[in-house]
């Protein structure tokens, strides 16, 4: 069955994440997709996963804001759907998708279409490998957006996720292993 969605902004992000069993059940910071904080990773050949010095492993995000359209199409909710891991290689697709999506102008001048120009089925499937089974997004473009109102209301989020006015970024005071300043002078010895 699935999902129809209106594409608003594309973020990439770095997540900080404890190890299985130790610390919260979120993140302990996400990081702009342009941090340079996997340059102070390094990849444990077990996990295949990019360690830090204080184990913690920074996982790859890829973040979709979209509009979830009602059954009629005539209403939508704001959404975040993020991929990750095996998950990366349909966001990929996705987002080949929407740079692929053209439209013909007034003139006949064809152009690229803006990401919320059209919508897009989400479904899912179920994949496995020898390390065992998952369930996969599926995404396919529909058709033309044709709802003026929430053609608006997905450009106005473009516009603010654009901005900084919505962020998920929730980078930490200090970088991983690194002391403040303040603390090495408590020490009074």
């Amino acid at each position: 069955d699935g999902v129809l969605v209106v594409p608003c902004a594309f973020m990439p992000t770095y997540s900080e994440w404890s190890p299985l069993g130790s610390g919260s059940s979120a993140p302990e910071s996400v990081y702009s997709g342009k941090s340079d904080i996997l340059t102070k990773t390094t990849r444990d050949p077990k996990t295949n996963k990019d360690m830090l010095p204080n184990g913690n492993y920074i996982q790859r995000d890829a973040n979709h804001f979209v509009l979830v359209l009602s059954r009629d199409g005539s209403a939508a909710q704001e959404a975040l759907i993020t991929f990750k891991s095996t998950g990366l290689k349909t966001s990929k697709k996705w987002l080949s998708l929407q740079q692929s999506a053209v439209i013909e102008g007034e003139k006949g001048k064809v152009f690229t279409a803006p990401a919320f120009a059209f919508t897009y089925k989400l479904g899912t499937i179920q994949e496995s490998n020898d390390k065992g089974t998952w369930v996969a997004w599926t995404v396919n473009r529909e058709n033309r957006l044709e709802s003026a109102n929430v053609y608006n209301q997905a450009k106005s989020l473009h516009g603010k996720i654009e901005l900084g006015e919505v962020s998920i970024i929730k980078e930490p005071a200090q970088l991983p292993n690194e002391k403040s300043k303040q603390e090495n002078e408590d020490i009074p010895f």
